[in-house]
């Protein structure tokens, strides 16, 4: 009888949070779609166009804006970045624009608000934020040295997409191909999650000890976090049972610049020592980050 109960417990949360999220995923990926069908380029011309080199600091924070809007997945926004910086574009330029392409996009952003208006607000600006730091710290350390390595890459994946009706739903139908699957093993671990861990476990393994939390938090991003999409319902059921905004948001940023799709694409244009200090920079921003936003929570 016991089991019987857990079981219509179980079932009961899987649709309560298919039910609240499923709008924000589906709507994420249609924006997403609609920007990466018709504005795709657009963006990448606006980006190539941008000279930066007059006034770097503008120049970092347009490249990071772009890149939080930039609906481009790795594999396309390392093409443009090779095309780019083969071109003379500035390197602290390419690195804003990377960094921030790589932790948020317009679908992610619209799907993070399923957190709360303020976790979604905190991821987009400290996405864009990393992309402002990065630069500047290129500029500052690499300054008339080679940070980028395109010896090793060749060629440009088109951006060029069907700009129709048709062209729009092909891509919405890839999305859901590739994101559907996560979405659901999200959902049924987040209900798992909620139903056998106790809820005093989580409290005491990131609430009691915020800023232990937090390190806990990125630790945990390296491993778990396969799909932007796929780790909100985990990230929610995480919110509801004690870990903090901080933590949360350490999570998504540790979770996505490591992400292995990422780690794979980044690896082909920068040099082994440089691959480490990606890594190295975005554990390290995570961490301030999220000890950051819980000092800020405790203010206010």
């Amino acid at each position: 009888m016991y089991i019987v109960e857990e079981l219509y417990q179980l079932f009961y949360i899987i649709y309560t949070q298919f039910k609240l999220i499923f709008p924000f995923w589906i709507t994420g990926l249609a924006i997403g779609s609609f920007i990466s069908v018709f504005f795709a380029e657009k963006i990448a011309k606006i980006v190539e166009q941008i000279n930066p080199k007059k006034f770097y600091l503008l120049g970092v924070l347009s490249a990071a804006i772009l890149g939080a809007a930039s609906p481009l997945c790795m594999y396309g926004t390392v093409p443009l970045i090779a095309v780019m910086g083969r071109k003379g574009t500035p390197q602290y330029f390419l690195v804003s624009f990377m960094v921030s392409s790589i932790l948020i996009n317009p679908n992610l952003f619209i799907y993070s608000f399923v957190l709360g208006v303020p976790i979604a607000l905190l991821r987009l600006f400290f996405s864009i934020l990393a992309g402002v730091c990065a630069g500047i710290l290129v500029h500052y350390c690499y300054k008339g040295k080679v940070f980028f390595d395109f010896e090793s890459f060749d060629g440009r994946k088109s951006l060029a997409k069907s700009h129709s009706l048709k062209g729009l739903l092909q891509d919405i139908h890839k999305a859901i191909q590739i994101t559907a699957p996560y979405f659901f093993i999200g959902i049924l671990l987040a209900s798992l999650f909620e139903v056998f861990i106790p809820k005093m476990w989580i409290i005491n393994l990131f609430g009691t000890n915020r800023e232990l939390g937090v390190l806990l938090a990125v630790s945990l991003g390296v491993p778990i976090y396969v799909c932007g999409g796929g780790t909100i319902p985990l990230m929610r059921g995480w919110l509801n049972t004690g870990m903090s905004p901080g933590a949360v948001i350490a999570f998504a940023l540790s979770g996505a610049s490591t992400k292995l799709t990422n780690l794979s694409a980044v690896k082909i244009i920068l040099g082994i020592k440089h691959f480490i200090a990606y890594i190295v920079f975005h554990m390290l921003f995570a961490i301030l980050t999220g000890w950051l936003i819980d000092w800020i929570y405790r203010i206010f």
